[in-house]
């Protein structure tokens, strides 16, 4: 019978330590808030071959993505497709988007004229219909994005935007030196 009153006075303890527990675990359920939402504003561009806003400044709602992962969604669910080497986690590089109507592409002549200032040398054409790419018009040319109008030291999958960031892709016909930022 004293076994018996032990035990039963051992799990009464059990009972009374696991229910606090409990309760002290709800309380802490009960005060949490969930963090605010966080957006960037995302929008892709290659006004300098006459294409202008690809796709318009758009919101964006993330959770500690990259801007390689992003931007990616962004294309996907504007019905583009991205064509790039890596992952979005790791040694990202955007090539080129296919779906963008590339029928009325050339280079405007703001951006002939810095070309011509800079000696490079340039053709008024795309390698694939519908497709905008690396090597389009220039041998220079190609995608490349800034967030708040600068361009990062580092590449899309190494940059976390904070809320509030303006993200833009741009398409360049030379490493950036013709892109308004």
């Amino acid at each position: 019978m004293k076994i018996l009153s032990t035990v039963v006075a051992i799990m009464m303890s059990i009972s009374s330590t696991v229910s606090s527990t409990v309760t002290d675990f709800n309380l802490e359920l009960t005060d949490y808030e969930p963090a605010d939402e966080q957006f960037v504003t995302c929008s892709v561009v290659a006004d300098n071959v006459s294409l202008g806003n690809i796709i318009k400044p758009t919101e964006v709602l993330f959770n500690d993505e990259n801007c390689a992962e992003i931007l990616v969604k962004l294309l996907e669910d504007n019905g583009y497709t991205p064509i790039y080497s890596g992952t979005t986690k790791e040694g990202f590089y955007l090539s080129a988007i296919e779906g963008i109507d590339t029928s009325i592409a050339h280079i405007t002549e703001e951006a002939k004229q810095l070309l011509d200032e800079k000696g490079v040398s340039y053709t008024n054409g795309i390698a694939v219909e519908d497709c905008l790419s690396e090597f389009d018009f220039t041998d220079s040319s190609g995608w490349i994005f800034a967030v708040n109008g600068e361009i990062p030291s580092v590449g899309m999958c190494d940059y976390i935007p904070s809320n509030g960031d303006e993200i833009t892709l741009y398409f360049t016909l030379h490493y950036g030196d013709d892109i308004a930022q």
